[in-house]
This record gives structure tokens, sequence and C-alpha cells, in this order.
């Protein structure tokens, strides 16, 4: 178990961003497979913002940012 809250999120967003890149490196074209990339940026996007006190700010201003555009992107392939 992680002794505190900062070992707990750099467990947890380590976890989000290997599943995000794996899925990226995937290059899904098919609608269910953008689906579930657009689902786990929106998991990570969470997941930052629950755990950006616990990281340096250029978590919450530069990766924060990228990941929702990301998101934004696939939102609008999706439709």
């Amino acid at each position: 178990a992680p002794a505190n809250f900062g070992e707990l999120a750099a467990g947890q967003l380590g976890v989000l961003f290997r599943t995000f890149t794996a899925d990226v490196q995937a290059n899904p074209t098919d609608p269910e497979k953008l689906h579930a990339l657009r689902i786990a940026a929106k998991r990570l996007r969470y997941a930052i913002e629950i755990f950006a006190p616990c990281f340096p700010p250029a978590m919450k201003e530069t990766v924060y940012p990228e990941v929702e555009r990301v998101q934004e992107l696939l939102g609008e392939v999706q439709d």
C-alpha cells in the first residue's frame, strides 16, 4: 500500500499514462477503439486534476491541457 497520497498519485498516474500511451501507440482506427482511447484520456485527465498538487506545476499547466485537447479531438472524431 502507498505510504502517502503522493505515492498513491505516482502509482495511479503511472498506470493511467502507460495505458493511454499503449492505446495511442496501437493507432486505433475503428470507432470502438477510438472511443476506448477517449475514455482512457478522460480517466487520465481526471486523475491529473485530483493528483496535480502532488506534482510540479508543469503537470497541470502543460500535460493536462494536452490530454484535454486529445480528448476533445477524439470527441470531435466520434461525433
